[in-house]
């Protein structure tokens, strides 16, 4: 995962590749670990737990063309965010926000940002009083995907994401993307 501290918001960065046909791209898995080690109080942490920038791939057998039945990506990606408020006293609130570009091009052909979704389950052994990060279908441009609010100790959000290709029409065959989508986690106050 490429992360990065700007301004008091976390940034995170995943590329997608929608492959036709024969073609097929995948990226490598890594261990997790924590953007922040230590953060001080009032931090808002970002993690995917994955090293580098992950590429989230679908291919699409030739028979499955446009059938409008989904193809899921892989790999699933564990998100989590955090707040470390400590008992800062005034509740923060933390929203984590992607911006998505609009398509994924191909030479001259490109296939809708709006094709691919997310899913969402609990991850297994997360943090007490984790809010799950709710499902949801990419929009060009930037979306808050949800916000959690502290009020005086560690707040989580997380989910384990699946992602999904609708597969609902049939584009020229070639290798789309990378499409970069960028994460940003951020605090109020």
């Amino acid at each position: 995962m490429t992360a990065w501290r700007k301004k008091g918001r976390t940034v995170a960065r995943i590329l997608f590749l929608c492959a036709g046909a024969v073609a097929s791209l995948h990226g490598s898995l890594a261990s997790a670990a924590w953007v922040g080690i230590n953060p001080p109080r009032g931090s808002v942490i970002l993690r995917i737990n994955f090293g580098g920038v992950p590429t989230v791939t679908f291919t699409v057998p030739a028979a499955q063309l446009g059938n409008g039945t989904a193809v899921v990506g892989i790999p699933t990606l564990e998100f989590e965010m955090s707040i470390q408020s400590q008992n800062l006293g005034p509740d923060l609130t933390a929203t984590m926000t992607y911006t998505a570009p609009a398509t994924l091009v191909s030479g001259g052909n490109s296939i809708p940002i709006a094709t691919i979704s997310w899913t969402s389950v609990a991850i297994a052994g997360a943090p007490g009083g984790t809010t799950l990060i709710p499902g949801g279908t990419f929009a060009a441009g930037s979306h808050a995907i949800l916000s959690i609010t502290s009020t005086g100790g560690n707040t989580y959000a997380g989910g384990a994401l699946t992602f999904q290709f609708a597969n609902a029409a049939v584009y020229p065959q070639g290798t789309y993307g990378p499409a970069t989508v960028n994460y940003t986690a951020s605090r109020n106050p």
